[in-house]
């Protein structure tokens, strides 16, 4: 099973972060950074699709393609998805 997690606020207390699912490090929970509140529901969404296309998908591999399909922002600073990407990575594996 997947686990979307939005990070939360930046200037949050470093106690309660630790606490919250974005701050478990395993390897079927992502979590991106600043902006995760926002974006949560589209990487999620983004997730289904891929799993939709092709269900034997570990979560491991749709996190791989959700970050290997993203773009980076103007300023270099952040990952933007690229659903068409990853998709046609995607179908490149399969």
């Amino acid at each position: 099973m997947l686990f979307v997690a939005a990070a939360g606020n930046s200037n949050s207390d470093i106690g309660f972060a630790r606490l919250v699912p974005a701050d478990i490090d395993l390897p079927n929970v992502l979590t991106r950074m600043s902006g995760t509140s926002m974006v949560a529901q589209q990487v999620t969404n983004l997730a289904a699709k891929l799993f939709a296309r092709y269900s034997k998908l570990m979560p491991g591999e749709v996190i791989k393609l959700i970050l290997d399909g993203a773009t980076k922002s103007s300023d270099g600073k952040r990952l933007l998805i690229n659903a068409k990407a990853s998709v046609v990575l995607l179908e490149a594996r399969h």
